[in-house]
């Protein structure tokens, strides 16, 4: 590891209601900042189907669903409902207030991402 991760805060926790998602910026990258059974996901703002803006989406059955066309994800992982392979790029999530300080650069990891993101 070259050093600590450089953290960003992009919301109070009281600025996101429950069941809401809301695009933020950090690091100079948009984020999907949402908010789900108490616990906070940040994902690539950027829908993997066809780049549609997540953060202007909304949290219907538990699922964040893109705006554009209505592809589905979990709103603290990116995971897809199965059997979908597509996953929308995860960065802090797992606690009630990881989210809402995010590091510089989101990566793509696996489901299930771990519940902390640290840069190499």
């Amino acid at each position: 590891m070259t050093g600590a991760a450089t953290w960003h805060r992009v919301a109070g926790l009281d600025e996101l209601p429950e069941g809401r998602v809301k695009t933020v910026v950090a690091g100079g990258r948009a984020l999907a900042l949402s908010h789900h059974e108490g616990r906070y996901g940040a994902l690539d703002n950027r829908c993997p189907h066809q780049g549609g803006p997540l953060g202007e989406g909304s949290i219907e059955k538990g699922w964040l669903r893109c705006p554009w066309h209505g592809y589905d994800y979990d709103p603290l992982t990116g995971a897809p409902p199965p059997p979908s392979p597509s996953c929308a790029g995860r960065t802090a999530a797992g606690s009630p207030t990881a989210a809402t300080w995010t590091p510089p650069s989101p990566e793509r990891w696996p489901t299930p991402a771990p519940p902390w993101w640290r840069s190499s």
